[in-house]
């Protein structure tokens, strides 16, 4: 299976296949291995892109966020990801998605937090009290 995977890879590198189109064309269910699902239907520059963005996340997480999100991040990424490195559809995985979507969610709440956080903050410290 990993061999048909790899020629799949091997005739589409850049772009992919086409997305959950592995059944169609090789007549297998899928390749068993969420990541070389992905390079198969989206092709490499996608691949990269993703897993790269999601690394990134994560260490960010790991550097920034309360234990309770950070707990909540790591639970969803060891009930996902090694189950999906070996025995799953990467487009029918929820647990995953939820745990991709924890993690690229992560990064809209950082950049907005920031930003909604300086400015009281640069306020009152500048402002002066009324005087009575």
């Amino acid at each position: 299976m990993y061999e048909v995977t790899l020629d799949g890879i091997l005739s589409n590198p850049l772009f992919g296949n086409g997305m959950d189109l592995f059944y169609h064309k090789t007549g297998d269910a899928y390749p068993h291995n969420f990541i070389l699902q992905m390079t198969y239907d989206l092709g490499i520059i996608f691949t990269i892109i993703f897993i790269r963005k999601v690394l990134l996340n994560m260490k960010r997480i790991i550097k920034f966020c309360s234990y309770d999100y950070y707990s909540m991040i790591v639970v969803l990424f060891f009930s996902s990801v090694p189950g999906a490195l070996f025995s799953s559809n990467l487009w029918n995985n929820i647990i995953l998605w939820v745990f991709f979507g924890t993690a690229f969610s992560n990064t809209f709440v950082f950049d907005n937090s920031r930003s909604r956080l300086k400015k009281p903050q640069e306020e009152f410290v500048n402002s002066n009290p009324p005087i009575i």
